[in-house]
């Protein structure tokens, strides 16, 4: 059953009311249908029940009243259904109620981003005071690491120096020991040992820095990097 067919019946069956009070019902549950909505039409008509027993409440309702307070229209509250939707009264109420709380959340809103923007306020001006405390701050610690970036380049270097220097004389030595063979044979060996000697170590060293400084400075430099990127970031 729809919404017309209801109020049809429901006329047809308050025929014997007086003109005007069987108007004022109808354009009631006019009004009560039009409020609930089209999507909870059916809703509504399972709620009120069959036509014959709304029309039932209301010659009642009119009869209780002795014809003196016209407008009772046995809504569903009268027989005791259940209403979803309430009298037109009730649902105003609702809506009311609904958009103060909606209007309660955007104030809410507002306001949380109205103290967001005055901390981030208050930020910038404190940053802008305290300006030559922090930035010689943030300039130090970037000194200190690029000193420190500097320092380890520079051992590696002077190591590596000293390993090509070692090998220079181990080579130079073990010359002159080849050229003291001639010589005296045995301050010879013992020249070219010692020369063999140091070319071994500076080799060692050279091998053991070039290791090193492929596998351990780049991470060295990834970690100083990645540690100035997030203090700057912070900053």
């Amino acid at each position: 059953m729809k919404r017309d067919e209801f109020i049809n019946e429901l006329e047809r069956l308050l025929m014997d009311l007086p003109e005007g009070d069987r108007m004022d019902a109808i354009e009631y549950y006019y009004d009560y249908f039009d409020e609930a909505g089209v999507e909870n039409e059916q809703k509504v008509i399972r709620e009120l029940g069959s036509p014959e027993r709304v029309a039932q409440t209301i010659k009642e309702n009119f009869k209780a009243s002795d014809y003196s307070e016209p407008g009772d229209y046995g809504a569903p509250n009268d027989y005791g259904a259940p209403n979803d939707y309430g009298a037109p009264e009730e649902r105003e109420k609702s809506y009311q109620n609904h958009n103060d709380t909606n209007e309660q959340s955007i104030s809410t809103e507002q306001g949380t981003k109205s103290e967001k923007k005055t901390s981030w306020i208050l930020i910038a001006i404190i940053a802008v005071l305290t300006f030559p405390l922090w930035i010689g701050v943030v300039a130090g610690l970037f000194g200190g690491l690029i000193g420190l970036i500097a320092g380890t380049f520079g051992v590696v270097i002077g190591l590596l120096a000293s390993g090509f220097g070692l090998v220079v004389g181990g080579l130079a030595c073990f010359g002159a020991g080849i050229a003291q063979l001639f010589v005296t044979q045995f301050e010879g060996l013992a020249v070219m040992g010692v020369g063999a000697i140091l070319t071994a170590i500076g080799l060692l060293m050279v091998l053991l820095l070039v290791w090193l400084a492929g596998k351990w400075i780049p991470a060295l430099v990834k970690l100083i990097v990645n540690a100035c990127g997030k203090l700057f970031h912070r900053s």
